[in-house]
């Protein structure tokens, strides 16, 4: 796969993703992903966004920028939402925060396989001045 046919899949997953097309994450997602040293199943995956979407109403992924260097993925995502009670662990309680997570995508046959990312955590606890 090219670095631009592989760029717009992953743009097309966040698509899927962020119009909560759950019937659709197949054409994206492995049977099976090893997301952040964990397996998970496509329903595990989709039980893990249904969980942030009720945690963040109003999450959505919004490519900052991206690199693509097949069969790699790196990507900074930005949010700018209100979490409803306590995300990663901060009490946002429905306050609106501005963050970023850093991430790496595999694909393998035009799907994700594997990938890692880290929250920036710091920019939500600077936003609640808990630092």
């Amino acid at each position: 796969m090219s670095q631009k046919d592989l760029a717009k899949r992953f743009r097309d997953f966040v698509a899927c993703v962020n119009a909560k097309d759950w019937t659709s994450l197949g054409q994206h997602l492995h049977e099976s992903i090893l997301y952040n040293g964990r397996l998970h199943s496509i329903a595990e995956m989709q039980a893990k966004f249904l969980e942030r979407l009720e945690l963040v109403p109003d999450l959505k992924y919004e490519i900052d920028f991206m690199v693509s260097e097949p069969p790699m993925i790196a990507v900074r995502l930005c949010f700018n939402c209100t979490p409803c009670g306590k995300i990663y662990g901060l009490p946002v309680n429905g306050r609106r925060v501005l963050f970023s997570a850093n991430a790496f995508y595999s694909y393998d046959q035009g799907r994700i396989s594997r990938g890692w990312s880290t929250v920036d955590v710091h920019a939500i606890a600077s936003q609640l001045q808990l630092h």
